[in-house]
């Protein structure tokens, strides 16, 4: 299991930028389980109470997706940009090193 504490600091701490894509998932997560918990609950209640109930666990579900979805777009957003980083202080050396040669 993630420990979400230690996840946010070093998020925070690393790669800041990832910050609010973390915190809504984590939201989501959470939202999530309680529609779960309020289904259980439901077992005994009426049908239109159930449906109602797994109406709101389909929504919480979809959330929950959409919030990994960002996570994974922010997460390909900051690779992208360190990469370019890398490959321009590659390309800054490689230009430096011809010179001197």
């Amino acid at each position: 299991m993630v420990d979400i504490d230690r996840l946010l600091m070093l998020v925070g701490f690393y790669l800041p930028e990832l910050l609010p894509a973390v915190e809504t998932l984590e939201k989501s997560r959470e939202q999530f389980g309680t529609t779960i918990a309020e289904n259980i609950v439901a077992i005994t209640q009426s049908e239109a109470s159930r449906q109602d109930l797994i109406h709101s666990l389909d929504l919480q579900y979809r959330q929950l997706d959409t919030a990994c979805n960002e996570l994974l777009k922010a997460i390909t957003a900051v690779a992208q940009k360190y990469l370019k980083s890398l490959r321009t202080v590659k390309n800054k050396r490689d230009v430096l090193t011809s010179h001197t040669n």
